[in-house]
């Protein structure tokens, strides 16, 4: 079903024609006027029961002119028309789902990894708050009331003992089972931690317990992990409002698309800021990572790849005064925990970010990034549902970057005398099997 609307932008009155693809619930629209270019920010709430459709915008009113002069096509969760000059045409054009099924036809995956995330928005992200109010009692240490909630929501296991490996593994299961339908199937299959983990508690234990005992002791696991947590969850947010780039996870065959289409659920804004915060968190972790590659290759949490000027161990690090020339010098994209990195990280676009020379035109939805560095200028440009794809890439490292958290602080909870709960351990090994 598409419902039409006749936009009167409050800064312009210039009145455009939005035919809004229905959805489900509560929605962000962001389309910009054609005229002047200001945002058209709303919502439209769908209430399922009623099947009543309301609008409300914060900058434009609902008009009842019907003489357009531009028309604007919204979708939740497909690539959309881009804002163009009112035409016979482009009123009575395709609607977003009767175009992007022509092309979900042909790569399936873009579907699939669409239909995933809608899902989770429908049916896991209702309940997200309450799984992060649990990790919220964990990064407190309030193992006193999560080993009550914790037996409450699993009673058919209670924990055997009140200690931070088992109440921690719980919470760990909980929160992975909530955000996992939201990575991309290539991390599933190309990038798995376990082995890697696996690997080397069996042939370097002792290196192991080195090197989390050495992050531990600077508190960098435990502030880590709120860190990396905190990020996930305003990810998570965000989430309802970029769906359509979910088609292009791992995936750009359709990109020629994005010159005519775009997504009107975020500004760019929303996404300048959460790319900029996942980013800064990401290169902080990054000696953790270097270390583990040490272990891995080396055989030796503290050896480097190279040695540059007085940086020559793990130690010697913080003399680094640059986050990305440490990830370029130390942190070679061939070794096996460099690999938990989505992609390489972008540095360009943060150096622009930060700098704030960065140009958006919210008609073709194209990004400028233009970062100056010794004399010359780099610039970059892409579309608002790439960048969003980029946000996505930094999501899935997070993720990684928390599991391996997660496997360290484990070694320090077992050296603190803490025992493993065998009992929760073969109820979740089943239910993987399974």
């Amino acid at each position: 079903m598409v419902a039409r609307l006749f936009l009167k932008c409050k800064i312009c009155n210039s009145i455009t024609l939005l035919r809004y693809q229905v959805g489900y619930g509560d929605i962000q629209i962001v389309i910009p006027c054609g005229n002047c270019g200001c945002e058209l920010r709303g919502r439209c709430i769908q209430d399922d029961e009623t099947t009543s459709l309301s609008f409300s915008f914060e900058n434009a009113e609902l008009s009842p002119e019907r003489k357009p002069d531009f028309v604007a096509q919204y979708s939740r969760e497909l690539l959309s028309k881009k804002v163009e000059p009112y035409s016979v045409e482009a009123e009575f054009a395709l609607s977003p789902f009767m175009s992007m099924s022509r092309i979900f036809m042909q790569h399936k995956d873009q579907s699939s990894r669409v239909q995933r995330a809608m899902h989770f928005v429908d049916e896991d992200l209702p309940i997200a708050d309450d799984i992060f109010d649990l990790v919220a009692l964990w990064g407190n240490d309030r193992l006193d009331i999560l080993y009550q909630k914790l037996n409450d929501m699993m009673p058919e296991c209670p924990i055997e003992d009140k200690n931070h490996l088992q109440i921690g593994m719980r919470v760990h299961h909980l929160l992975v089972a909530l955000i996992s339908s939201l990575l991309p199937k290539r991390w599933k299959e190309e990038i798995n931690l376990f082995p890697l983990i696996s690997n080397l508690i069996k042939t370097h234990s002792t290196q192991m317990v080195e090197c989390a005992k050495f992050f531990d002791a600077k508190n960098f696991l435990a502030t880590s992990e709120i860190a990396l947590t905190g990020e996930i969850k305003k990810f998570l947010k965000i989430v309802p409002n970029i769906l359509p780039a979910f088609a292009f996870c791992d995936d750009m065959s359709s990109k020629e698309e994005l010159h005519d289409r775009g997504m009107f659920s975020i500004s760019f804004d929303e996404l300048k800021t959460y790319y900029q915060n996942s980013f800064e968190i990401i290169a902080s972790f990054c000696d953790c990572l270097i270390a583990l590659n040490g272990i891995y290759h080396r055989g030796d949490f503290v050896a480097l790849p190279t040695t540059v000027g007085d940086i020559k161990t793990l130690n010697d690090l913080e003399k680094s005064r640059s986050k990305i020339k440490k990830i370029e010098t130390f942190l070679p994209p061939d070794e096996e925990f460099s690999k938990l990195l989505a992609k390489p990280l972008h540095s360009h676009i943060r150096n622009a970010i930060g700098h704030t020379s960065v140009t958006y035109d919210p008609l073709t939805q194209l990004i400028s990034f233009e970062d100056k560095h010794k004399g010359k200028i780099h610039i970059e440009q892409i579309y608002l549902t790439e960048f969003a794809n980029m946000c996505i890439e930094n999501f899935c490292t997070l993720v990684y970057l928390l599991e391996t958290v997660y496997q360290l602080r484990k070694f320090i909870f077992i050296e603190n005398g803490d025992v493993p709960d065998l009992n929760y351990t073969r109820l979740i090994l089943s239910d993987e099997q399974s």
